[in-house]
């Protein structure tokens, strides 16, 4: 029986409302040269196999509840007891040897899954020094816990304020290591499996977008392809952190504070170290980011409005239900009114309407359609983000690795053939990058 793991990665083509939508490629969730720099520019992820919980207003839509945070840790809960607090969740990822045990699993990597997950793992924590070489004994995946506890790691799962990362471990903290146990029944899950957490993804033999229960395994038996759900077959039995392993001294400055006013009138040349450097790691822009992410589709729904929209709910930016525009370009005005800042109306940033790749990480930015056209008239409104190979990335109910008005979209008859094509740049321009300036937020290291 030959086995192979997928992120079930499409590359697809934009089409207009009622076209179809034809998915082209299926590529290995490890092939991270492949997602970034793949056939198409929609190359992303499904959720597939993922048990979701859904949000009333959106129960047909697919959104996964990201609402999870840091949870507030109690006098005597395992987790505080051993020394993780909630300055360490945020900065976890930021300690040196962290950052290196990243670097040294990111280098190491394999383009596809070679079922050595544990291996890999253990060369990134001996070769950072985070645990003695050697001292890890056990083989097989799903054992992990107990070599980590006997290095002085703690088992976050041990303390029932952390339960929700059994369905959901895209949200421990970076850095943490995640272990699965898997089903005794099959031969290719009886092991369990291994991760490390980094932004944008999981490492161990290989990378991935997505967490081991939240993939799709797809074997060949008798002729026969299979795709097995990983959900059914892995769990999560431990989510691991080494409390000795603190925050960086330059991790846990004092929070900035942005003020509306210097936005607006200050240069743009004075900022932008400030917010290349902080706005992104503010702990709500990363929730934001990542609940978009999680989120996302294999191609556009054409509600691109309101998938940003759940993400700013879910991440708590603005409260639930205060957006009340319908059209994307709308955007601006709804994002205003919660106390968000236009650069644009600052003159200095004014090359941002041409080039919005040059916008913060975690800038939303906000296009104005083409009135005479159907497709385009709502305007467009995307997530500036990073994706795992630290390129910049756009992110609302979709996926892509350009700006909207870098793309181009694409007309099909029912048969997938191409009837038309319009250059994206002609039709949508950019009115709105918007950044909140309450956003509290320190630097903090990540992948």
């Amino acid at each position: 029986m030959k086995k192979h793991r997928f992120d079930k990665t499409r590359s697809s083509t934009k089409t207009a409302k009622c076209a179809v939508l034809i998915a082209t490629t299926l590529l290995f969730s490890g092939a991270i040269e492949s997602f970034a720099y793949g056939a198409s520019d929609w190359d992303t992820s499904t959720e597939a196999g993922l048990t979701q919980t859904i949000q009333q207003v959106g129960a047909n839509m697919g959104i996964i509840n990201t609402t999870l945070t840091p949870p507030a840790l109690s006098c005597g809960s395992t987790a505080v007891d051993q020394g993780i607090g909630q300055n360490s969740w945020e900065n976890y990822g930021g300690n040196r040897k962290i950052r290196a045990m990243l670097d040294v699993a990111w280098n190491n990597r394999q383009s596809k899954p070679i079922n050595q997950a544990y291996s890999y793992v253990k060369q990134a924590l001996y070769q950072t020094g985070i645990v003695p070489q050697g001292s890890l004994t056990s083989t097989k995946p799903a054992q992990a816990v107990g070599d980590l506890k006997s290095q002085g790691f703690v088992n976050l799962l041990d303390s029932p304020a952390y339960a929700d990362l059994k369905e959901h471990p895209e949200m421990a903290p970076v850095g943490a290591i995640i272990v699965y146990a898997g089903d005794p029944n099959y031969p290719w899950s009886k092991d369990g499996d291994i991760q490390i957490h980094m932004n944008g993804g999981f490492l161990s033999d290989y990378y991935s977008s997505r967490p081991t229960n939240h993939q799709v395994t797809v074997t060949h038996e008798n002729g026969k392809t299979v795709e097995y759900p990983d959900h059914d077959h892995f769990r999560v039995i431990g989510v691991m952190m080494k409390p000795s392993l603190k925050p960086s001294r330059a991790q846990v400055e004092a929070p900035v504070h942005l003020k509306q006013n210097q936005l607006l009138t200050q240069p743009a040349s004075s900022q932008s170290a400030v917010l290349d450097s902080y706005y992104a790691n503010s702990p709500k822009i990363r929730q934001m980011i990542n609940a978009a992410w999680v989120a996302h589709k294999p191609a556009t729904t054409f509600e691109c409005y309101h998938a940003v929209k759940q993400a700013l709910y879910q991440s708590g930016i603005v409260p639930r239900g205060s957006l009340h525009g319908g059209a994307a370009s709308s955007a601006v005005s709804d994002l205003e009114q919660q106390g968000f800042v236009n650069l644009l109306d600052n003159p200095t940033y004014a090359n941002l309407r041409n080039t919005p790749e040059e916008a913060p990480i975690g800038a939303i930015v906000v296009y104005a359609g083409d009135p005479s056209h159907e497709w385009s008239k709502w305007g467009d409104v995307q997530i500036h983000m990073l994706d795992g190979n630290g390129k910049g990335a756009w992110v609302s109910d979709y996926f892509s690795h350009n700006a909207m008005i870098r793309q181009t979209t694409v007309f099909r008859d029912s048969e997938g053939n191409a009837i038309a094509s319009y250059a994206d740049k002609d039709y949508f321009h950019v009115i709105g990058v918007m950044i909140d300036p309450s956003a509290a937020f320190t630097s903090v290291a990540h992948r």
